[in-house]
């Protein structure tokens, strides 16, 4: 009898230890944030703000570690920045959604103008890294957002031509937070004068330059205005192209521009999760850029929700391009399938594949999936040893309680 009474005392404890390890353990999520050079390098004196329901957060500098320096630490609209940053210069938040970006960069660096979400779980470790890159020696940076001008909110799915005079340079694209896609595509005129696209902006040789917005986002107007800019030498320069939304009674459907391309096999059915890549390329059919990537639906057709490079392109199983030379690639396949895109008209293609016989696809394909660790003080380090622990006494005791019967 005393046996079982010390048993139940054991699971007693266990079973009020286990709710107080739980509530420590999933406490607030971590954020693994580290601030580097494009080489790697650790990057001290970049600001970095934070914000949450679209309203500022926080802001805090990094130090020389790349870590959040706990002193520079400042709330913005009353958020709670108490014991926010610990020992090793992470962040712990409030479970939620959150975007970030870098609003200063360090001295001799370019800004990296992208803007990120981060979901942040009770008791997971996220991982933050933000990267900069030096200026190259006589080129100037241009960021360019596109937003809504009513509430300011940064907008995908337009597309703007860059101009020097009557030379297209580039077509810039952007993603569903506003930012330059790195698929933009880029003209021999715009290369010569060493344009490219690097952390969500525009690095360019020094001079006066056009930014005129040809595509609007879904449900806003044509912006027709010519925004004026002058890139200078290791100068960050930002334009903000603004759109309205279109009314019911002004607004004019456009021609689409782009591909439809389906997949299917010898026997004339749709072939789905087959992985296909598009490629822009020049006038001479080289200097291929990724512009598209993603898989097919079970109509056969690209589907939005299997995309993961620019999906803003993606519409109703029509990739909108802009007109030139491209070719596209199946994922298990060498063969580059050329084709071209003409201004308002919607190249289609229909591609037969054969079936492998181990395969539901022409051929394979890959998938890349991401998911947050969990924290320093959570599963790993606290409530799995406690688990285990717990149920290894309980097991213990039951084998005492067999043997003294």
């Amino acid at each position: 009898m005393k046996y079982n009474k010390k048993l139940l005392g054991v699971v007693s404890a266990f079973a009020i230890a286990l709710p107080m390890s739980l509530g420590s353990a999933f406490a607030n999520g971590t954020v693994d944030f580290l601030k580097t050079s494009s080489t790697g390098d650790k990057v001290a004196g970049a600001e970095i703000t934070f914000y949450q329901a679209g309203k500022k957060a926080f802001t805090f500098k990094t130090n020389a570690e790349g870590k959040v320096d706990a002193a520079s630490v400042a709330s913005a609209n009353s958020y709670d920045v108490t014991n926010i940053v610990d020992s090793s210069g992470n962040l712990s938040l409030k479970a939620g959604e959150y975007t970030y970006a870098e609003t200063k960069a360090p001295t001799g660096y370019m800004l990296n103008s992208r803007h990120e979400a981060l979901t942040v779980t009770d008791g997971l470790t996220s991982n933050v890294e933000i990267k900069n890159t030096k200026f190259k020696d006589g080129l100037g940076q241009v960021i360019v957002r596109s937003l809504d001008k009513a509430t300011s909110a940064a907008l995908g799915g337009a597309t703007v031509d860059l101009k020097q005079g009557d030379k297209l340079l580039a077509s810039i694209n952007f993603d569903d937070k506003g930012n330059v896609m790195d698929a933009s595509y880029i003209t021999a005129d715009g290369r010569n004068l060493g344009l490219e696209v690097i952390d969500g902006s525009i690095l360019i040789k020094p001079g006066d330059y056009i930014l005129v917005e040809n595509k609007a986002s879904e449900g806003y107007a044509l912006n027709t205005q010519a925004y004026k800019l002058t890139a200078k030498s290791g100068v960050t320069t930002t334009i903000e192209i603004l759109q309205e939304k279109s009314s019911s009674a002004t607004s004019t459907s456009e021609k689409q521009t782009g591909v439809k391309l389906r997949i299917i096999n010898t026997s004339k059915s749709a072939i789905s999760d087959q992985e296909v890549s598009i490629y822009a390329v020049d006038k001479d059919k080289k200097n291929p850029r990724l512009v598209f990537k993603g898989k097919t639906g079970a109509d056969g057709y690209l589907d939005a929700t299997k995309a993961t490079e620019g999906i803003a392109l993606l519409k109703d199983g029509v990739v909108s391009l802009q007109p030139g030379n491209y070719y596209y690639q199946l994922t298990g396949g060498t063969n580059h399938n050329d084709f071209t895109v003409e201004q308002d008209k919607v190249t289609p293609i229909e591609k037969t594949i054969k079936l492998n016989s181990n395969s539901k696809t022409g051929g394979v394909t890959s998938t890349t999936s991401k998911s947050a660790s969990l924290a320093k003080t959570g599963m790993v380090g606290g409530l799995a040893p406690l688990v285990g622990g717990g149920l290894a006494i309980v097991a213990g005791g039951l084998a005492i309680t067999r043997r003294k019967k």
